[in-house]
């Protein structure tokens, strides 16, 4: 009967509509797998620390220590000092024009008390 069939029909849209909605989360979580993968990689080294240290090598170290801060200080600087110029130039501007500011209104304040 025609009943029946429309509760058959509403039943069989209702599955198809379940199935690609898994299908697509079923692709999304594919997608997300995909973009998660990890490569580690271990690789041995016949590198091995010195067993013994003395004064002089903890010093070596050291000045080595300093040259590689000095080099990272001198590149920092190297970075920053276009950014410093340009705010000198922007503060200088600023001062100037507050300083002339200043001066006009006391030469107004000046000029409008009577002398006595």
């Amino acid at each position: 009967n025609t009943a029946d069939l429309l509760a058959a029909e509403s039943a069989l849209a209702q599955r198809q509509a379940e199935l690609d909605s898994l299908v697509s989360q079923r692709d999304y979580l594919s997608n997300q797998v995909d973009l998660a993968t990890l490569s580690v990689s271990v690789i041995a080294t016949t590198d091995a620390a010195p067993t013994s240290q003395s004064f002089w090598d903890g010093l070596s170290q050291g000045w080595s220590a300093l040259v590689n801060a000095g080099s990272v200080f001198v590149v920092a600087l190297g970075f920053l000092l276009p950014w410093l110029a340009i705010l000198a130039v922007i503060a200088f501007a600023a001062l100037v024009i507050i300083w002339l500011s200043i001066r006009a209104s006391r030469r107004r304040h000046e000029s409008s008390t009577p002398e006595e």
